[in-house]
């Protein structure tokens, strides 16, 4: 099966990409890649850090699934390489890629940051953004759709997310006003506007009929 596969600092960030790609794993059985790179500005601490790290991944992993010895768990250090580059390499077999939104200031955001940025733009998968939840109980999805081939795929896997989860899904879909001026605000109470947002909410509904 395709890997999940989580790049690992030792930020704070990177532990709650963890702990989100470990969960992310054993909801949809399948196996979990950590990837930690050690590259010249790597800090000494960091080999002990992903050791800790895969202990703790594969405790969590050991009685999930139907195979002895649970989810499949493999960790990967690669040396002296641009961390978008192995980071890349090894997610083209991936289901999807989970980072951490900042890095370690130790590591000068070489993993995190413009790393995810890199990854989000090249991957040829979903890339997960894990992000410090400002509210802890909030749990619905929030998808933006456009019609565009990307927007179809952002929606296809925000519905599998919520089928999985029973989260509330939240579908955004935005539009110009044909009587906006050219910041873009509506003139008030415009007669025409009414109708126009009928037609797109029709249009959204019969596009997520589905």
């Amino acid at each position: 099966a395709h890997p999940l596969v989580v790049g690992y600092d030792g930020s704070a960030d990177s532990e709650r990409a963890l702990t989100w790609a470990i969960a992310e794993a054993k909801l949809r059985r399948r196996p979990l890649r950590l990837v930690a790179v050690l590259d010249y500005g790597a800090p000494e601490w960091l080999p002990d850090r992903v050791e800790e790290a895969r202990s703790r991944a594969a405790e969590e992993l050991s009685n999930v699934g139907d195979q002895p010895g649970g989810l499949t768990l493999t960790v990967l250090k690669p040396r002296h390489e641009a961390a978008t580059h192995a980071l890349l390499r090894l997610a083209e077999d991936a289901h999807m890629v989970v980072l951490g939104a900042r890095g370690h200031v130790a590591l000068a955001g070489k993993l995190i940051g413009s790393v995810s940025q890199h990854l989000g733009r090249h991957a040829e998968c979903p890339v997960v953004v894990v992000r410090e939840r400002h509210d802890t109980k909030a749990t619905r999805i929030v998808v933006g759709h456009d019609y565009s081939p990307g927007s179809e795929r952002a929606l296809d896997y925000a519905f599998d997310a919520a089928a999985r989860t029973g989260a509330p899904l939240m579908v955004v879909h935005g539009w110009r006003h044909s009587r906006a001026d050219t910041t873009g605000v509506v003139p008030a109470l415009a007669p025409d506007f009414a109708d126009e947002s009928e037609a797109k909410q029709a249009e959204l509904r019969d596009a997520l009929a589905g």
